[in-house]
């Protein structure tokens, strides 16, 4: 009898080798959030799974996202550590970067310890994850890039003008946002970063002094994932209107914009390298055939996240019928603001949108 239970112990065991070890498997497969779901720019989906195999020196599980609404989205994934033991538990997670994309195919592939075989793979389909949630609605207007988002200019403390900024919050829900303040020479102050929110369909106002009061200020960045929507008033500190202008997130090496009436008022530019080396900012003048009238270097070698200022009557002249270039080797931010001269009894300011030549 003793021998007869050795016998069925040892039968026992053989079984239990030949199902949980002489296969490859990922099971329990778990997303988290659960599909269907609505997801920011670089929000991840995690996922955990249980995984069994025959691969004695470990294996590693790699995770493949497509969206078939947008091929060329921007998806990322995690790497593939190394997990060892015949069977054993692992995670993973996806997410996309840029672009509307609606994650609908995932795949789990297990391969052996140095990627040179593919063991098995696990097919994932009928989810939707879509890139990326848009809490005020289709018409929210906040900007919708990965890319930095910036105001390129604040007014110098104490001048003509101030700088108020707003905050607009299109959503039915609380919304927090971060601005940094920097410098001319792309230098990120810590004393000036502010951290705060914006009630649910609401608007926070928030002057020059509240914010950025120091004179060295030169512009401010916005956190790329806040959901709202954040402007500038260029305020006079005597008479006149203001002057607004909308936060930014799409850059070009390369810009025009045409002037104004230079006996009646100015035209002014600041410009931000938001590239990753230093770059001559350029500064171009076309007749009506384009045909190049004059040229000049408004800011030489400006570095990273540098910033300048520059008037356009002072190197140039004769502005009718004419348009101008902006370009670097490096990508910019142009804010273009035309005025009333210094001294006018009424100090008006506004916008030029210049538009992108290199895109």
């Amino acid at each position: 009898m003793k021998r007869n239970y050795t016998q069925l112990i040892t039968i026992y065991f053989i079984l239990f080798l030949s199902t949980v070890v002489l296969s490859h498997d990922i099971t329990n497969i778990v997303f988290n959030p659960t599909s269907p779901a609505s997801l920011d720019w670089d929000e991840d989906v995690y996922i955990t799974f249980d995984y069994q195999t025959e691969e004695t020196n470990g294996i590693r599980i790699s995770v493949s996202a497509e969206a078939s609404n947008n091929p060329s989205a921007d998806i990322a994934t995690s790497g593939s550590a190394l997990l060892t033991g015949v069977t054993g538990s692992g995670d993973t997670y996806f997410t996309v970067r840029s672009g509307d994309a609606v994650i609908d195919y995932v795949k789990l592939t297990m391969y052996n310890e140095s990627f040179s075989t593919v063991l098995f793979e696990k097919v994932i389909e009928n989810v939707a994850f879509s890139y990326p949630k848009d809490p005020g609605g289709e018409e929210a207007p906040y900007p919708r890039c990965n890319e930095t988002r910036i105001i390129p200019h604040v007014t110098k403390y104490g001048g003509v003008f101030n700088t108020t900024v707003i905050i607009e919050n299109f959503s039915e829900h609380l919304q927090s946002f971060t601005l940094k303040g920097y410098n001319n020479i792309g230098e990120f102050f810590s004393a000036y970063v502010i951290n705060d929110t914006v009630p649910a369909n609401g608007m926070r106002v928030i002057t020059q002094d509240e914010i950025f009061p120091s004179p060295d200020v030169a512009y401010f960045t916005i956190n790329k994932d806040a959901k709202v929507l954040v402007s500038v008033a260029y305020i006079s500190t005597g008479n006149g209107s203001p002057a607004f202008s909308r936060e930014r997130c799409h850059f070009s090496k390369k810009w025009a914009f045409l002037p104004g009436d230079w006996s009646l008022i100015f035209d002014g530019i600041a410009v931000v390298n938001m590239g990753s080396e230093p770059t001559d900012v350029v500064l171009k003048q076309y007749d009506k055939n384009n045909n190049l009238i004059h040229s000049y270097t408004i800011a030489a070698a400006l570095v990273a996240g540098g910033k300048a200022l520059y008037v356009l009557d002072t190197d140039f002249s004769n502005p009718s019928e004419t348009r101008f270039v902006i370009e670097g080797t490096e990508k910019l931010s142009i804010l273009a603001l035309s005025g009333s001269r210094p001294g006018s009894q009424n100090n008006f300011l506004w916008e030029n949108p210049p538009y992108p030549l290199d895109q």
